[in-house]
C-alpha cells in the first residue's frame, strides 16, 4: 500500500529493538559459516585474546616498573626512597604520566588501579626485606599475598561470628556516672560511652570479651602502609579518625584492666 511502511521482521522469540548494534559480529553475520568454520573461528579469536591479555600483563608492569624507577629518584625528607610513592614530587610526577598519554580519565583511573598490583609487586622483587620493613611494608610473595587475602576473610569472618554470638549476651549495668568512661566522638558522630560492668557477669560475656579482642587484634594486624599509601586523601582522612576511635577506646579498656588487676 502506497505511503505505508513493510512491518519490522523478528525471528521467532527475539523481539526488534532500536537499540544500536554492539561492535563486533552478531550472530547473522556467521549464519552462512559452516560449523567447522565457527570453530576455527572461534579458537583464532580465543587465541587473539589470549595473546592481547598477555601484551596487557606486560604492559602494566612496564608501567609499574617506570613509576617505581621515580619512586627510587624521589626522595622523603629524610633523604630515602620514596617506596612507598607518599611524597608530593612522586604524585605529580606520576601523574603526568597518565596527562601526557592523553587518555580520558576514566581510562586512567583503571589503568591506574591495575598498575598498583605490579607496583606493589616490582618494590616486593627490587627492595631488600629489611629495607621494606623500615617504610612499614610487608615483604610477600603472591603465594603469600593470597594467604593473607585468606587469612583477612578468616579474620573478618571471625569477626562477624562473634558480633553475631555475643549480641544477645549484652550485658548492662547502672553504674554512677563518675564510673562511665567518657564517650568517644568518631568524625561528627559521637560513640557511645564504655560502661563499667556488672559485679556479676555471665561466664558466656567474659568469653565472649576475649573473643571479641582477639578477633580485633586479627583484623588490625591485615592492614598495612602499602594499602594505606595507596588510598586517597578522603580515605585516609576516615582511616584515621577510625584508628583515633579505636585507640581510645582501647586505652579506655586497658585502664579497666590494669585498674582491676592491681585490685586483686
Amino acid at each position: 500500500m502506497p505511503g505505508s511502511s513493510a512491518p519490522a521482521k523478528r525471528r521467532k522469540g527475539r523481539p526488534v529493538t532500536s537499540a544500536a548494534p554492539s561492535p563486533g559480529l552478531s550472530p547473522d553475520d556467521l549464519r552462512n559459516d559452516s560449523t567447522e568454520s565457527l570453530i576455527a573461528r572461534g579458537a583464532a579469536y580465543a587465541r587473539a585474546y589470549d595473546r592481547i591479555k598477555s601484551d596487557e600483563t606486560t604492559l602494566l608492569r612496564n608501567i609499574a616498573a617506570v613509576l617505581v624507577c621515580i619512586r627510587e629518584r624521589c626522595l622523603t625528607e629524610d633523604g630515602r626512597p620514596d617506596w612507598t610513592g607518599r611524597t608530593n614530587e612522586y604524585r605529580v610526577e606520576a601523574g603526568r604520566v597518565y596527562a601526557e598519554a592523553g587518555i580520558p580519565r576514566d581510562s586512567a583511573d583503571s589503568i591506574q588501579a591495575a598498575v598498583r598490583y605490579h607496583v606493589g609487586k616490582i618494590i616486593r622483587e627490587y627492595v631488600s626485606a629489611e629495607e621494606l620493613s623500615d617504610y612499614g611494608l610487608k615483604a610477600l610473595s603472591p603465594m603469600d599475598s593470597h594467604r593473607e587475602y585468606a587469612r583477612t576473610q578468616s579474620a573478618l569472618a571471625l569477626a562477624a561470628r562473634i558480633e553475631a554470638d555475643a549480641a544477645p549476651t549484652t550485658v548492662t549495668a547502672s553504674v554512677p556516672a563518675s564510673k562511665k568512661a567518657p564517650a568517644v566522638k568518631a568524625g561528627k558522630a559521637a560513640k557511645e560511652a564504655l560502661a563499667t560492668p556488672a559485679p556479676e557477669v555471665p561466664a558466656r560475656a567474659v568469653a565472649d570479651h576475649i573473643r571479641l579482642t582477639t578477633g580485633a587484634a586479627k583484623l588490625l594486624q591485615q592492614l598495612s602502609a602499602e594499602v594505606i599509601a595507596s588510598m586517597t586523601d578522603g580515605q585516609r582522612a576516615r582511616l584515621h579518625d577510625e584508628l583515633g576511635v579505636i585507640q581510645t577506646l582501647a586505652a579506655s579498656l586497658r585502664r579497666e584492666t590494669k585498674k582491676h588487676r592491681s585490685e586483686d
